[in-house]
């Protein structure tokens, strides 16, 4: 399967992902491309196969609709409307269409309208539901190569996949993808296009990642760790304002304390090519589950308690792109849900089948901690 070759019109752009789903941005603006750009990294542009459409399109309109209804901020935070025919994102006086949930997915944006958030909280989900006609789901978990073997490591949000993978290069594998993985009913594994947070307090644990890091990722965190420094040592003396300006400073470092790192600057800082990796067979999947025990043990696990876990985690991290559907079922009166529920039901048994004569270990983990102690796990397994 291709992962794209440089080469784009003047009018649009189109991007294939790892021969399972492709968009295309159908828009002149430089802004708007170079956002795409940010977001697919490491997949590059490609020339648009004429016997092949984009499974999710953006497209740049003028006009904008008439809508019959709105709907006010939820707990979901958004403002949408309904036009008889096609729901819309509102931000300010600017609106953008939101495809239905599995259906071929058509943003049509007015010009103005916010692209980053739309980019990174929905058409990245649009485009991971456009994978399943290909035969692909997207797994909530990070994945390297061990030795030539694809390692999956998966879990709820917050509990260590980033650094476990990390850890592991560190120890001689190979970046896959972070966060979001690609799982074909072939039991092979791919790059998904997204950004890995790396976090200051495991970088100890890191010193090839630490190494290598990129000028910016760097003096991020040298300014974080003095922001840090100063927090510290402000909690020494008493009084209101002081007390507000400690507060400021933890809630900078908290934000601080975390950069994000394009694939093809991971890849470029452990000596490895900038490019995808496609086609990889999966030879293990390890489950991370957070404990609040020190210690760290595995054992290995069930195929129908990991299927139904990942598919679970997905499906909650696509949460607020499944909650448009439910404005849409409301504007027009359909009485079945054809979104949430549904993905995850047949994400879980594709899951299983994918899975079916792979290993899979539940690894048993406090976090924050060494990732080291995960890596050493899975590598006794392998």
């Amino acid at each position: 399967m291709s992962s794209g070759r440089v080469a784009c019109t003047l009018d649009r752009m189109y991007v294939d992902v790892a021969g399972r789903a492709a968009i295309s941005l159908e828009d002149t603006d430089d802004e708007a491309a170079s956002l795409l750009l940010a977001l697919l990294d490491p997949y590059l542009p490609m020339h648009r196969p004429r016997s092949d459409e984009a499974q999710v399109v953006l497209r740049a309109v003028s006009a904008h609709p008439d809508l019959l209804e709105v709907h006010r901020r939820a707990q979901d935070g958004l403002v949408t409307g309904w036009d008889g025919a096609r729901l819309h994102f509102l931000e300010g006086d600017k609106a953008c269409s939101v495809p239905a949930a599995v259906a071929r997915a058509e943003f049509a944006y007015e010009r103005g309208f916010p692209l980053e958030p739309l980019l990174r909280r929905h058409v990245r989900f649009a485009l991971q539901l456009a994978m399943w006609p290909r035969a692909a789901v997207c797994v909530h978990g990070s994945s390297v190569l061990v030795d030539g073997r694809g390692v999956l490591v998966a879990g709820w949000s917050e509990s260590g996949k980033t650094e476990a993978a990390l850890a592991l290069m560190e120890r001689g594998s190979r970046f896959v993808s972070d966060k979001w993985t690609i799982v074909g009913s072939d039991r092979t594994i791919a790059t998904f296009p997204i950004a890995a947070g790396i976090r200051r307090w495991v970088l100890p644990f890191l010193p090839r990642l630490r190494a290598g890091l990129p000028v910016r990722a760097r003096g991020q965190f040298a300014a974080s760790a003095a922001v840090d420094f100063v927090a510290r040592h402000a909690r020494r003396f008493p009084g209101r304002a002081v007390a507000t300006s400690r507060r400021l400073a933890e809630q900078a470092v908290l934000l601080a304390d975390r950069v994000a790192l394009r694939p093809s600057q991971l890849l470029s800082a452990y000596g490895d090519e900038p490019t995808p990796k496609s086609d990889e067979r999966l030879a293990l999947a390890v489950v991370l589950t957070t404990v609040n025990t020190d210690g760290v043990s595995a054992r290995h696990a069930d195929p129908e308690w990991a299927a139904r876990r990942l598919a679970t985690s997905a499906s909650y991290e696509r949460r607020f792109y499944f909650d448009l559907q439910e404005r849409r079922r409301y504007s027009t009166g359909e009485r079945e849900d054809v979104s949430r529920r549904r993905v995850e039901e047949r994400e879980e048994a594709f899951l299983l089948a994918a899975l079916d004569g792979v290993p899979i270990l539940e690894v048993r983990v406090p976090f924050p901690a060494d990732p080291g102690r995960i890596a050493d796990a899975v590598l006794e397994e392998m």
